[in-house]
């Protein structure tokens, strides 16, 4: 719908209308009691201003049996008083449902202050017996309209095909890539399930924290202890299946590792960044981790970076609205601790970056074997793969966001963090902990100001261990006993 609108009445009207009549966030508050089909939902706006009451009531609870005068008068009565904004507005049409015990009805009203182009802007209202229930808003697009931006050409048909084939050769190159490192030899499945089994021990913690949202998907025709057991198994399955997905995918990564640098010891370089024992050891451990200081803030702020530089060219020159994914941010308000949520979403971050890591510098050892290859590649990549794009200010920003990724990748794989298995942690945990900052100090500063600060100071941790290292003698670390 607010592309329909940008399209009609450009950006700044879309900015106004985004604002005032809908609502760019919401609050959803639900009460309910277990096996009764009784259910009342109250949205909030972002403010905290009441919007609308839902009632959800069984088909032969008692209620009001209104005649439509009187619940049209209802209706009208509580739009002028709750809603004043969308005052003037228009009666169009209305439905009846006759039950056992009451009738229920829902109105129709077009808003004509907030038509644009030929889209009536409509309100819906019901009421459940003598309750008004169900507000509802928004835009009734034209069908012409909808057709059009749903009609697949044979240009849309023929990229879909082009980026599915593409897909299809790199999962195969993918396997048969597999396959050669499994015929190696070089997989050790017992570190991989121990880096699988401590990821996953994120997940109890990450449950508790999730509490406040533990009853979203509850129904009420469900008994308690059943819904119990199965989010029980539920949380035991994803647990399992996270242990079994991420010990496939880190044997692989670090039997990549064991193949590229067949001299230097996954394990031996675990150690050296938490362990000095002795002089050498200690300097080993400072070069190491001021290596991976500098790599990490570089790539994990310029990934990032990318991502918002890209994001304003898009709103800057796509005919497509750009629209901020308030989903991030809704999560995070729906959790009890923010911060503690995206620690412990960094900490998995960074282990699959280590992961991907590998993988991507054994796809590139195999395939590439120098930088003109992988560039050609890339450029094939880049120029092929968002050829889906309607339109060519979104296909030319895309190709070269994708040639951008592809360029960082290679210097992170081949030119920076090369071995440094601790670089390649800190570039994904710093994107991610640097990522939600942003979001939290953008879209509520003030309400998240403690989480912000926590993060902050996270961030910045693996500068103050490296100070810590600098500023103590050789043998400072985890000893070996």
């Amino acid at each position: 719908a607010l592309q329909y609108v940008f399209e009609k009445a450009k950006l700044a009207k879309t900015y106004q209308l985004v604002k005032v009549p809908e609502q760019p966030l919401v609050w959803k508050v639900r009460f309910f009691r277990p096996l009764d089909p009784e259910e009342y939902l109250v949205c909030l706006s972002g403010g905290g201003k009441p919007l609308s009451l839902g009632v959800v009531l069984a088909e032969d609870a008692p209620g009001a049996q209104l005649t439509q005068r009187a619940a049209q008068d209802k209706v009208e009565r509580y739009l002028k008083e709750e809603h004043p904004e969308m005052a003037p507005f228009q009666f169009d049409d209305v439905s009846e449902e006759r039950l056992k015990n009451r009738t229920d009805w829902d109105f129709t009203y077009k808003v004509p202050k907030y038509k644009v182009g030929d889209a009536d802007y409509k309100i819906v209202v019901s009421t459940v017996g003598h309750l008004v229930s169900n507000f509802d808003q928004g835009w009734e697009l034209p069908d012409k309209w909808r057709w059009e931006r749903s009609r697949k050409t044979l240009k849309d048909q023929l990229a879909n095909y082009l980026v599915a084939a593409v897909g299809l050769m790199l999962l195969v190159a993918v396997l048969w890539w597999m396959i050669g490192v499994a015929r190696s030899g070089a997989i050790r499945w017992r570190p991989a399930v121990l880096v699988a089994i401590g990821v996953t021990v994120l997940v109890l913690p990450q449950s508790l924290n999730d509490l406040p949202e533990f009853f979203v998907g509850y129904g009420t025709d469900t008994p308690l202890s059943s819904y119990f057991v199965a989010e029980a198994v539920r949380l035991v399955l994803k647990a399992v299946s996270s242990i079994g997905a991420f010990a496939a995918l880190a044997a692989f990564g670090l039997a990549s590792f064991r193949i590229l640098f067949p001299r230097i010891s996954v394990a031996r370089l675990v150690r050296a960044s938490l362990i000095a024992d002795d002089k050498d050891n200690g300097f080993t451990k400072r070069n190491l981790w001021l290596d991976a200081v500098l790599v990490g803030y570089a790539l994990g702020l310029g990934f990032l970076a990318l991502h918002t530089l890209s994001t304003h060219v898009f709103a800057l020159i796509s005919p497509n609205l750009t629209v901020a994914d308030q989903g991030a941010f809704c999560a995070m308000a729906n959790v009890s601790s923010p911060a503690l949520a995206t620690i412990m979403t960094s900490v998995s971050r960074g282990v699959g970056f280590v992961v991907f890591a590998g993988v991507s510098a054994g796809l590139y050892a195999k395939y590439c074997r120098n930088f003109k290859v992988y560039l050609l590649l890339s450029v094939l990549f880049s120029l092929i793969y968002p050829c889906t794009a309607r339109y060519w200010q979104d296909y030319l920003v895309n190709v070269l966001v994708y040639l951008a990724w592809c360029f960082m990748l290679w210097l992170m794989v081949a030119k920076l963090g090369r071995q440094n298995l601790v670089a390649y942690f800190l570039s994904g945990a710093i994107m991610e902990i640097a990522t939600y900052i942003k979001l939290l100090q953008s879209h509520g500063a003030d309400i998240f100001a403690s989480d912000i600060v926590c993060l902050v100071l996270v961030a910045l941790s693996p500068l103050i261990y490296l100070g810590a290292i600098y500023n103590s003698p050789p043998g400072f670390g985890l000893q070996k006993s």
